[in-house]
């Protein structure tokens, strides 16, 4: 066998070297602009207002996937489901969402089609300020009207209703299907690898696509889809990073809230969960931004 000499390496190990510094530039490069955006367009305090929208909008939006949701199933599975999927999302808030969602049932039973109207009205207030602060992202981006934003807020909050609804549906029906049930002639599919695996990857998939269609959809301008793509992809990542995090860090003891707020303890955590989750949205609907003018300048 032909040995193979360190000098025929070597033009191969500079054009890696190269490629590996070019790189580490141009994600340098990204960093820096997305981080100027993100200061410029003042997204700390635009995330304190998603939050501020977030918190009222969040009750209204729970009780239209209840009432939606009590057409197919019972009401106590819904509201079981919504607890459990809600313990998934936004950990430390369950016992203060549950509470809440059944003093309201027990006091408004049922509802007619002008308070679900309504319900849909106040839970796209989130929406709203969603959309007006991901097309801040872009500076050249085109101004809405309040009637155009107010549609795509309605929209969005159909969009995640309607998701979620098939969600709760989805997973309400397959623990509810007994055992003995098969699937392609397998028994005992409910507890397999891959179907345990695939409920795994489902949220992480699910807030990617979720993630995508606002950083290429919302704005007001031409967006690359490789930008909002890659973009969707890492603030996922961070996402999921962080929801760990946040819930290691309230079943290890180190946040006391209750000790400095008492029984505003959970809407306290509650806050902080929403405005950390927007921030991250909306640095990585900057980062998009940065991407999408980093590829148009290649082009």
């Amino acid at each position: 066998m032909k040995s193979i000499s360190i000098s025929s390496l070597r033009p191969a190990l500079y054009a890696f070297g190269g490629r590996l510094k070019l790189a580490g530039v141009n994600i340098l490069a990204i960093t820096r602009e997305t981080f100027l955006g993100f200061r410029d367009a003042r997204a700390s305090e635009a995330a304190a207002s998603i939050a501020y929208y977030a918190f009222f909008s969040l009750f209204p939006l729970l009780l239209l996937l209840v009432v939606g949701g009590s057409f197919f199933l019972q009401r106590a599975v819904v509201q079981a489901q919504l607890g459990n999927w809600i313990g998934e999302i936004v950990p430390g808030a369950v016992d203060l969402i549950n509470q809440n969602i059944q003093q309201v049932l027990k006091r408004r039973g049922t509802f007619g089609f002008i308070a679900t109207a309504s319900l849909l009205w106040s839970s796209s207030g989130v929406f709203n300020t969603v959309v007006l602060n991901i097309n801040h992202a872009w500076p050249n981006a085109r101004r809405r009207s309040y009637v155009t934003n107010r549609v795509l807020a309605l929209s969005m909050a159909g969009g995640l209703i309607g998701l979620s609804f098939i969600a709760l549906v989805m997973k309400t029906l397959v623990q509810v299907l007994p055992e003995h049930i098969p699937l392609l002639g397998v028994t005992g599919w409910q507890n397999s690898f891959v179907w345990q695996f695939f409920i795994a990857i489902l949220p992480p998939v699910l807030t990617f696509l979720i993630l995508w269609v606002l950083y290429w959809w919302i704005p007001n301008t031409e967006v690359s889809g490789r930008a909002s793509s890659i973009a969707a992809f890492i603030t996922a990542l961070i996402y999921r990073l962080f929801s760990f995090g946040f819930s290691w860090y309230l079943g290890s003891g180190l946040g006391r809230y209750e000790l400095v707020y008492g029984s505003l303890s959970t809407i306290v955590v509650l806050m902080f969960w929403i405005y950390f989750t927007s921030w991250i949205t909306l640095w990585g609907a900057h980062l998009t931004s940065a991407l999408s003018r980093r590829d148009k300048r290649t082009a």
